[in-house]
C-alpha cells in the first residue's frame, strides 16, 4: 500500500469505524490501520490523543472497557506504576489517591504485603518511613488502635531482631527525656514497666547494682 493510500486509510478510519457493522469487523480495520509504519501509527494515536485530551468523558468510556482487557488494562497500569519514580508524577498521583480513602487505604494494604518478601522494595518502604517519619507518626496518632498495634509489633520486632532492638535502643535513648516525661503521666504503665526491668535485672546482680548506682538509689 502507498503511503498516501495509508495516511488516506487512517483519516478516514474513525468513519469506517462508525459505519462497520460489528466490533469484529471494526477490529479489522483498526488492525490494518495499525500495521501502517512506526510513525504513521504513532501520528494516528497522537491524533486520538488530542481528540480525547478535548473530550474527557470518551476517557471514561474508555476506561470502563478497558477494564475487561486484562492485557491492555495491565500494561497501562505496569507503564503508569514505572514512571512514577518521576516525583511530579507520583505527587499527582498521591494527591489523586488521598482524594479517594478507600483506594489509598487498599493500596498501601496490598502494597506492604506484596513487598514482604521482596528485599529492594522493603528498603524502598523502609527509607520512604525515614523520610516521612514525623508524618507518619502523626498520622498513627489519629487513631489509638493503630498507636497500639504498630507500638505492639515495632516492639515484637526488636525482641527478635538484634538489629531492629539496637535501632529502638538508640531511639530510646534519643528520646529519653521525652519518654521518661509522657511515661511519668502514667503512674500505672511506669509500675508495670518498672516491675517487669526489676524482674529481669534481679537475675543479673551486678547489672541491677549498676543500674541502682546509675539512678543514685545506692553509693
Amino acid at each position: 500500500m502507498s503511503r498516501s493510500k495509508t495516511l488516506l486509510g487512517l483519516a478516514v478510519l474513525p468513519l469506517l469505524i462508525a459505519a462497520a457493522c460489528g466490533t469484529a469487523q471494526k477490529k479489522h480495520l483498526i488492525e490494518a490501520g495499525a500495521e501502517a509504519s512506526d510513525t504513521q501509527r504513532r501520528s494516528a494515536f497522537e491524533a486520538t490523543a488530542r481528540m480525547l485530551d478535548e473530550h474527557p468523558e470518551y476517557v471514561d468510556e474508555f476506561y470502563a472497557i478497558a477494564r475487561n482487557h486484562p492485557r491492555t488494562f495491565d500494561r497501562f497500569l505496569e507503564g503508569a506504576t514505572k514512571d512514577l519514580h518521576d516525583e511530579e508524577l507520583a505527587k499527582k498521583q498521591a494527591a489523586m489517591l488521598a482524594e479517594h480513602p478507600a483506594s489509598l487505604e487498599q493500596v498501601m494494604v496490598q502494597t506492604l504485603r506484596a513487598a514482604a518478601d521482596k528485599k529492594e522494595a522493603r528498603l524502598a518502604i523502609a527509607r520512604a518511613l525515614e523520610k516521612t517519619a514525623p508524618i507518619a507518626a502523626d498520622i498513627q496518632a489519629d487513631r489509638k488502635a493503630t498507636t497500639v498495634a504498630v507500638t505492639s509489633a515495632a516492639i515484637a520486632v526488636a525482641a527478635k531482631r538484634p538489629s531492629a532492638a539496637e535501632g529502638f535502643h538508640l531511639a530510646m535513648r534519643g528520646s529519653a527525656p521525652k519518654v521518661a516525661a509522657v511515661m511519668s503521666k502514667d503512674p500505672e504503665t511506669l509500675g508495670v514497666l518498672t516491675e517487669e526491668l526489676l524482674k529481669i535485672q534481679v537475675k543479673d546482680k551486678p547489672a541491677l547494682r549498676k543500674l541502682l548506682e546509675k539512678v543514685g538509689a545506692i553509693d
